[in-house]
């Protein structure tokens, strides 16, 4: 049978290492069938989660066996799992995961990644296997690193003892950077790659490929910049716990890679050459001489070291030469820009070069009314109005607006300019064009919105400006309770509900307080906790119950008054109804869900008020058709009489509602009062003073 891995002192190929299970199951008297029955439990398993012919894993079944076998009193073979999971810290709680955790370790071994005495299983527990398995797992190939550094990094030096590669992008940085606490290397939390290079700043990574993988030393970082294109000098270095250094800490790294973990104490006197490392100073041409004399050992040892740092760096100026700060941040913002046109529909943006190694961005959009009939000339103040609050609506706040007079009609100009957070950077460029993005998604509605607003307001010529107009002059004269107002090719009949909670709950407050109650000591407000329940309590009522509170009160509103009137203006659809009180209630369900609505409540807790939208639409047009051709000419009337019904009912549902509220305070109080209990010790200041006085009594 083939020997796959070669170096481990006890992986003995698959017989032996049987057999050395077997025995230890002698030892302690397992049954042969018993026996039997444990190795064929081994193999399924190694089948069902490894797959066949896993020998690397079999070779480790004595060592396994001997560490973690058990037999019950019914004489079945087991693992201990419990030992398993505590030997590991956790890492391995069952056969499955055990077997994982050896086939990494095999074929990492197998790979020369894992080697010398950590290839030795036979000394190990799970927990240094884990250990072991896991920095073994970010170990990349060279060839590995040539192929994935062609997507994304450039490799600048590469010999047996040293590595150096630019990464340009936030991948590569990662790649080449893991194992350390780079913030340019960050996987989890934000990575800052993006934000530096945007900056001018690029970044060669050091690898000195003979110091353990968690020497602080293993990874450098060297930073640079524009001026370092003159200079030659780094504009910062730092080690792989994100450490900042100077170049004689990284010159120490590059010796003790050169010559060994001992070199410093070496030079200073504390340690004796070895013989065995004599041959590695001879290799570097140190003489014979040096040897003997520390200060002469010390003086060619930094020469040798010098001269290798020289090599490698003259490798990361030229290369910085020919790729300088300022071209990877051209290529950020072109990269940006691209994305962004990609997406982009109607807003803009672009970007230029300052002339000082500096970049400036700007974008803005264009509004083009030439399709609409404008019934007066001289509107661009009424346009620049109208615009400006459908943008202040939006969170979208220009520099500057302004409005051009063409042969069609209007055209507006919006300028929109990077917030002071945006830097002039790619970093900022990126933040700016994801926001103009944003805005760019609500142009459509906003053209609607704008629309709408020109025709309300009289600048459009319009068989539907003069219908809406008409009728919410009627309205106006009809309703007490709520008002009408244009919207978008429509009258709506609306108003905010709302509920001033402040003096309820100043009183609340003062009450108890006067009473010896709600007294808490350190930074807790009882006003601010009743505040907190009161919004909890509140808000988590959706506007469901609410609407529901005006359709019943609606019901009984139009049973009582306009029944006998709905009965003879059906919709289309509702005339041959055999019952009129069927079509009724289906006119009714039609109106309720296509023309009124009820908001999602709020609490402003600033100003203590509890309020929601109530709105009942009565539109020129649905889904492009006239309102009396979609659903009848009496309906219109119907939607008038409607809105009067609701401006009637509107006291008893308002009351109705404030009573729920009420109740909803009464609630909250009772919750502050057990909260601000309990951080009193469990009762309030005056039953702790009642009680006090009764011990006193009794005693």
């Amino acid at each position: 049978m083939r020997i796959i891995i070669k170096k481990a002192r006890s992986h003995c190929p698959l017989q032996e290492s049987k057999k050395q299970a077997k025995q230890w199951f002698k030892q302690k008297k397992a049954a042969p069938e018993q026996i039997k029955a444990f190795f064929k439990y081994l193999d399924d398993e190694m089948v069902g989660h490894l797959g066949t012919g896993k020998d690397d894993v079999q070779k480790y079944i004595g060592w396994l066996v001997t560490k973690y076998g058990f037999i019950k009193d019914t004489g079945h073979i087991a693992l201990d799992n419990d030992k398993m999971y505590e030997d590991s810290k956790g890492a391995i709680w069952n056969l499955s995961s055990a077997l994982k955790s050896l086939h990494d370790y095999a074929t990492y071994i197998e790979r020369n990644i894992i080697k010398g005495k950590d290839a030795d299983v036979g000394r190990k527990s799970f927990k240094e296997i884990v250990a072991l398995n896991k920095p073994a797992s970010e170990v990349v190939s060279r060839s590995q690193e040539r192929e994935l550094a062609k997507k994304g990094a450039s490799i600048v030096f590469d010999d047996d003892n040293f590595f150096a590669v630019r990464p340009d992008t936030e991948e590569a940085s990662c790649l080449f950077g893991r194992n350390t606490r780079w913030c340019i290397s960050a996987t989890k939390g934000r990575n800052y790659f993006d934000q530096y290079t945007g900056e001018g700043k690029v970044f060669y990574f050091l690898r000195n490929e003979n110091l353990p993988e968690d020497h602080k030393l293993k990874k450098i970082a060297f930073v640079y910049d524009q001026d370092s294109v003159d200079t030659g000098d780094a504009y910062e270095v730092y080690d792989a716990e994100d450490t900042q250094i100077d170049m004689d800490e990284a010159l120490d790294g590059i010796k003790e890679n050169i010559f060994g973990k001992n070199i410093a104490d070496i030079i200073a006197g504390d340690l004796k050459i070895q013989e065995e490392d004599k041959p590695l100073f001879k290799k570097y041409g140190i003489s014979d001489d040096a040897l003997t004399d520390m200060d002469e050992l010390g003086d060619e040892v930094n020469e040798i070291a010098y001269e290798k740092w020289g090599d490698i760096r003259n490798e990361m100026l030229a290369h910085l030469e020919e790729n300088q700060p300022g071209a990877a941040m051209e290529e950020q913002m072109e990269k940006i820009q691209e994305a962004f046109d990609q997406k982009a529909k109607h807003f803009h943006v672009n970007w230029d070069e300052t002339g000082d190694g500096g970049y400036y961005f700007r974008g803005g959009v264009y509004f083009d009314f030439d399709e609409l009939d404008w019934a007066m000339s001289n509107a661009e103040d009424d346009i620049k109005r109208i615009v400006e609050g459908v943008l202040d609506d939006n969170y979208i706040y220009p520099e500057y607006i302004e409005v051009e007079e063409t042969n069609d009609g209007y055209r507006v100009i919006g300028d929109i300019n990077p917030d002071y957070d945006e830097p002039q950077d790619p970093s900022g460029f990126e933040t700016y064009a994801e926001r103009v993005l944003e805005y760019d998604a609500k142009y459509e509605d906003m053209v609607e919105e704008m629309k709408g607003l020109f025709l309300s307001n009289g600048l459009l010529e319009s068989e539907t400006f003069d219908y809406l107009s008409a009728l919410k002059d009627d309205l106006e004269g009809r309703l007490q309770n709520f008002g009408a107002d244009f919207r978008a090719n429509a009258v709506d009949i609306g108003r905010s509900v709302q509920f001033d909670l402040a003096k309820d709950l100043d009183y609340a407050v003062r009450h108890r307080q006067e009473k010896g109650e709600w007294k808490v000591q350190g930074r807790t407000v009882p006003s601010d906790e009743l505040n907190r329940w009161l919004k909890s309590y509140l808000e988590t009522s959706n506007a469901g119950g609410f609407r529901n509170v005006f359709e019943l009160i609606f019901e009984d509103a139009i049973r009582e008054h306009i029944k006998p009137e709905m009965q003879q203006m059906f919709l289309p659809g509702f005339e041959k109804e055999k019952e009129a009180k069927g079509s009724l209630h289906k006119q009714l369900d039609t109106i309720l869900k296509n023309f009124f609505t009820v908001g999602l409540p709020k609490y402003n807790h600033f100003k203590k008020l509890y309020s929601f939208p109530v709105n009942l639409e009565i539109p020129y047009s649905v889904g492009g058709e006239k309102l009396d051709q979609k659903y009848g000419v009496e309906f219109a009337k119907l939607l008038i009489k409607v809105a009067e019904i609701l401006d009637e009912i509107y006291p008893l549902a308002y009351k109705t509602i404030k009573k729920w509220v009420a109740g909803k305070f009464e609630e909250a109080v009772k919750r502050t009062d057990k909260d601000l209990k309990f951080k009193q010790g469990g009762t309030n200041v005056s039953e702790s003073k009642k009680r006090f006085k009764i011990r006193i009594l009794k005693s």
